[in-house]
Order: structure tokens, then C-alpha cells, then sequence
């Protein structure tokens, strides 16, 4: 408790003073492929699975969580067709702390390399950035899409089948042309 005074000397009235720290919000996050790994084969639809934590927030208010992806490599932003890839999601959270499910759903196909993707989030009340996670080396954040794995090499393919086609012909010219001997 501490006490207000009158420059007289006088107690005027008694002010609580609670001390007690106010807790930031934060977030942290967990990235998966839709199929719950970390590793995704690009193609034409997929789409990454951001669970976001959140706590120390106030229940009943408005909330927007904006994530982009990041190339882990170059630490810039991802795109595809010179877009940015991104997500956002507003809620009103019923508790202090919960979590809440952003999707990222894009184009792979033309992924030539294995790409590790990081998700970085922002939350924002009112317009005004209350927190972020934005670590490229978290590996939580990540996911590894890969191209499709050929299955072969058709100049093989080939190869062999030319090699079949070469070998019958072969043979059966000398079985006709042992057959001319013959006769």
C-alpha cells in the first residue's frame, strides 16, 4: 500500500498497487505437410500446415496472424510466379492461451531443387505488431518440399530397347541365313 498526501501533511486516501508483471503475448509454431511430415514432393496443389501457440493474450479480443514462407537458403521471401506465398488468419481466442491453424496452399510444380521452407508469423491487435517468430533456423518452422524422384533414365530405357530390337534382328537374319545354307 502507499499513501497519497496533501502538501499540508494530510493522508488523503490509501492507492493498491498490484506489482504484478504483465506477461507479453507470444507465439511460437509447428509446420507440417498435410499429411503431418516435414516433407513434402512438390506438385501442383500443396499445402503447409502452420500451428501457431499462442499465450498471454486477452480473451474476447480480435487478433490477425499474417505468416509468409521463407527460403531457408537465400533467407528471402518464397514465391511462386513472383508472388510472395502468405497466409493470414484473425480469431478471437477464448482462453489466454491456445493455438489456432494457418494453410498454405501453392503451386510446387516448379521446384527443381529441394527447397526448406520456413514459416514466419506475425500477431498483430489493432493493427499494431504485438509479436513475431521469425527464426530461419528453426526447425519446427520448416518443411523440405522435393521434387519428384525420377524413376529412371529413359536414354537407358532406350538404350535397352534398341539393344532388343538390334539382337532379334540379328538373329533372325542368321537364322534365315542358315537356312539358306542349308538348301
Amino acid at each position: 500500500y502507499h499513501q497519497v498526501e496533501i502538501k499540508n501533511g494530510t493522508v488523503v486516501t490509501k492507492v493498491v498497487v498490484n506489482n504484478e508483471k504483465i506477461k507479453d503475448p507470444m507465439i511460437k509454431t509447428t509446420a507440417k505437410g498435410s499429411d503431418g511430415s516435414s516433407k513434402i514432393t512438390a506438385g501442383k496443389s500443396i499445402t503447409i500446415v502452420d500451428t501457431v501457440d499462442y499465450y498471454n493474450l486477452t480473451p474476447g479480443e480480435k487478433y490477425v496472424i499474417k505468416g509468409t514462407l521463407m527460403d531457408k537458403n537465400t533467407g528471402e521471401v518464397f514465391t511462386v510466379d513472383g508472388k510472395a506465398v502468405t497466409a493470414t488468419k484473425t480469431f478471437v481466442p477464448t482462453s489466454e492461451s491456445g493455438y489456432v491453424k494457418m494453410k498454405f496452399t501453392f503451386d510446387a510444380s516448379g521446384v527443381e531443387d529441394a527447397k526448406n521452407l520456413v514459416v514466419f508469423e506475425q500477431l498483430y491487435l489493432d493493427g499494431k505488431l504485438i509479436a513475431t517468430h521469425e527464426d530461419i533456423n528453426d526447425a519446427s518452422q520448416t518443411v523440405t518440399i522435393s521434387k519428384v524422384p525420377k524413376t529412371g533414365d529413359n536414354m537407358r530405357i532406350k538404350f535397352f530397347t534398341l539393344l532388343a530390337l538390334l539382337s532379334g534382328g540379328a538373329a533372325t537374319y542368321l537364322v534365315f541365313r542358315r537356312k539358306e545354307d542349308e538348301i
